[in-house]
């Protein structure tokens, strides 16, 4: 009988250590693994992208785009590609290679690409669900080039500035805008 308790104790020792060394090697990789900073998975986009750039590529975290909680929210590779060779900068090259999709107006992603990276959400109804064969999608005019995803406040969802993004692009409808007409008498 003794000796059967002391394998009891012994396999119940064996098993709080196993136990304890299974938690210390996971709080060991928690704290080794990049964190996500604003969307789910970023981690290995964040490493480089922070706070300090220019383009303010973290705001997205305080649009629509960036909300951790919905499970809807896109992340940094639904809309850019796994972008492998962006993240892991191959030797012998000066410049690391843009991401497999970027939304710039200079850029080699073809437009049926950066609109359906959009559309890949947007077109599930609402109001959206009318962008194949629109005159912007006819005129090869991709989401991108109106809206900021990245921005805090999109010029074009926030009214006062709407029209004068609109304007940018439609000049004869802004001369139309301040034409003299016989009802301002």
């Amino acid at each position: 009988m003794k000796v059967e308790r002391r394998g009891w104790i012994a396999a119940g020792l064996a098993a709080m250590l196993l136990v304890g060394w299974t938690a210390a090697a996971d709080a060991q990789d928690a704290k080794a693994a990049p964190k996500d900073l604003v969307l789910k998975g970023d981690a290995k986009c964040t490493r480089c992208h922070d706070e300090s750039e220019d383009y303010p590529v973290l705001d997205i975290g305080r649009t629509r785009h960036g909300v951790m909680a919905d499970s809807r929210t896109p992340t940094c590779t639904s809309c850019h590609g796994e972008s492998d060779r962006h993240i892991n900068k191959p030797e012998g090259v000066k410049e690391r290679p843009k991401p497999d999709r970027t939304f710039s107006r200079l850029t080699d992603t073809p437009q049926e690409e950066r609109s359906g990276a959009c559309l890949t959400c947007h077109e599930k109804g609402g109001k959206h669900t009318f962008w194949q064969g629109s005159a912007h999608d006819r005129a090869r005019i991709d989401c991108s080039n109106c809206h900021t995803v990245h921005a805090v406040r999109d010029q074009v969802l926030v009214k006062q500035t709407q029209v004068g993004v609109c304007f940018t692009c439609h000049k004869d409808q802004r001369a139309a805008m301040f034409r003299f007409s016989a009802w301002q008498v």
